[in-house]
């Protein structure tokens, strides 16, 4: 799934692009040891109308010379219905000030350029940013990776967390894992014993494709914490919803008067649960 190869020409990351693009795959193409010259002109390669409609990702660590263009699937969708369903939650739980619509911008996959310090001449475009209006990086800004891509994934931590000056609070990350485990046997025929007037066992749902293809976490990255819980196929008793505050919210600036910095707000594993299912085509049990 992750093509990774090891070239700084400018030219050779292009001509890789443009067969990936009309393959449609690999999902992720990785390049190492890229400088700022050669990654400046594949990225501006990948942003030329030639691929303006088919909505490319690309990512760009000027510390680590790793560059990353993630190619569309339907995860990406899904990360912006979860933000976007996780505001109108805060809304409907009335832990948003009636301003906020003004306040917060809320946006799909914005290009996030002036990072700073070692990751000066990075590039990046989170799959969705929540932020004051006005502020050139996201406060919260939501990521989708498979585990495949997990260099991705770190890099991508590293340069919201550090390489923001701190103006990111935070980083929620859908991360996908695929599970490469033989399709389950037949259940072996079982019959009752002679005279046995017990009722057979109901048999167990059947279970899809999907859900024993792919377990989803929800992974939340903070300067000094960091929190992990599944959402997918099965959501754990034990676990927690994970959060954020008002104030990790509202970035570098002070929340409206009259609310609490310290607000909790759920980022639901049970609303990212239903998201999936719905990109998958799966049907949502009602609760």
């Amino acid at each position: 799934m992750t093509a990774e190869r090891k070239t700084t020409s400018s030219a050779a990351m292009k001509e890789a692009l443009d067969i990936a693009v009309k393959a449609g795959g690999p999902l992720f193409l990785d390049f190492i040891l890229v400088n700022k010259l050669s990654a400046t002109r594949l990225l501006r390669f990948a942003c030329s109308e030639k691929f303006e409609r088919i909505g490319l990702r690309p990512r760009y660590d000027s510390l680590s010379k790793y560059l990353y263009i993630q190619l569309p699937y339907s995860g990406q969708d899904c990360t912006e219905n979860f933000a976007r369903w996780l505001w109108e939650s805060w809304q409907n739980a009335e832990l948003l000030p009636p301003t906020a619509n003004e306040m917060i911008r809320r946006e799909a996959s914005p290009k996030v350029t002036g990072f700073v310090d070692g990751y000066k001449g990075s590039y990046q475009q989170p799959d969705f940013f929540l932020g004051p209006v006005g502020a050139n990086f996201p406060s919260i800004a939501f990521e989708t990776g498979f585990c495949e891509s997990s260099l991705a994934l770190l890099s991508a931590r590293d340069l919201w967390i550090d390489g923001t000056d701190e103006s990111t609070k935070a980083l929620v990350s859908i991360d996908i894992i695929r599970n490469f485990e033989p399709e389950p046997g037949p259940e072996p025929d079982s019959t009752s014993e002679p005279g046995s007037t017990s009722e057979p066992a109901p048999e167990p749902a059947p279970t899809s494709a999907l859900e024993r293809q792919y377990n989803v976490f929800l992974e939340v990255w903070k300067e000094s914490e960091f929190d992990r819980v599944k959402v997918f196929p099965n959501i754990l008793e034990e676990e927690d919803d994970p959060v954020i505050t008002l104030g990790e919210l509202w970035g570098d600036e002070p929340v409206p008067e009259g609310y609490d910095k310290d607000t909790e707000l759920p980022l639901s594993r049970q609303g990212l649960q239903n998201c999936i299912k719905k990109a998958m085509g799966i049907a949502i049990e009602s609760t």
